[in-house]
């Protein structure tokens, strides 16, 4: 069943209060460990001074050590990191098969590495907030140019629940953007009210708006149906200042990798 503006707010809300001391601690090491993120819960101004905890550099020192040793040794950047094969291992001894999976694997690599996917640079951020709070976002996207784009998103926007066998399968992403980023996404005829009137004088169209992004399991797939109201996963965007819907639509797979370094039982984060 697809979900009302209202609803998914309501949601956030909730998660929102479930999160809340999360926050505070990740709050705590981000203004001690990676000054750089500390936007948790302060309303910081861009560039405003945020080092002003600081008073011994050992814990921020090894994050950057901790970040580096990771991407070197599971995504470094000047090897091929992993390969493809068939579960079947009978498939795997087909001289056929190995080709084809020797060249989706170039491929895969092709795809990471062009410019414009920024892979390298988001997975570095994400190892750093691996380090610095036990969790890290990163979602995958499609341009409409073609190819694939990947944002490390900031865990404060992110809130998160889970499945039965505890791994995340809903996110709800609140960030800003320009009105002029907007228009850029979704164009103009889809902007809510507000966001469509800054578009209208040249010194308003840089105003920030809140944004959600809302992906989670669809209960109602028809699998017979080609559009999104067939794929496995619901995807919202909605205006937060005009609680308005933006887009409605799915994915085909989860475009978001919510990782957690390690985990209490009872917790989900």
């Amino acid at each position: 069943m697809a979900k009302s503006v209202e609803s998914c707010l309501r949601t956030l809300s909730e998660l929102e209060g479930r999160r809340y001391n999360w926050d505070s601690h990740w709050q705590e090491v981000a203004e001690r460990v990676w000054p750089a993120a500390d936007e948790f819960n302060s309303g910081r101004s861009p560039g405003e001074k945020r080092s002003t905890k600081i008073f011994d550099a050992t814990a921020a020192l090894a994050l950057e050590k901790f970040s580096a040793a990771m991407e070197s040794m599971l995504t470094p950047r000047a090897q091929k990191w992993h390969t493809l094969r068939s579960t079947n291992e009978e498939l795997n001894e087909d001289p056929s098969v190995k080709a084809w999976f020797e060249e989706v694997t170039k491929r895969m690599f092709q795809a990471r590495n062009a410019p414009k996917a920024g892979y390298y640079s988001q997975m570095h951020e994400g190892y750093k907030s691996l380090g610095a709070f036990g969790n890290a976002c990163m979602f995958i996207d499609e341009p409409r140019d073609g190819g694939i784009q990947y944002v490390q998103c900031h865990i404060g926007q992110v809130y998160i629940e889970v499945n039965p066998a505890r791994r995340v399968d809903t996110i709800y992403r609140k960030y800003q953007m320009s009105a002029k980023a907007a228009e850029q996404e979704w164009g103009i005829d889809k902007l809510p009210d507000k966001v469509a009137r800054a578009l209208e004088l040249e010194e308003s169209m840089y105003k920030q708006f809140e944004f959600l992004h809302v992906v989670s399991p669809r209960t109602d797939r028809d699998v017979e149906r080609k559009d999104y109201e067939g794929m496995p996963w619901h995807s919202y965007h909605i205006g937060i200042d005009d609680k308005a819907m933006i887009e409605e639509g799915g994915y085909h797979e989860f475009p978001y990798m919510y990782s957690r370094y390690t985990l209490n039982p009872t917790e989900i984060y």
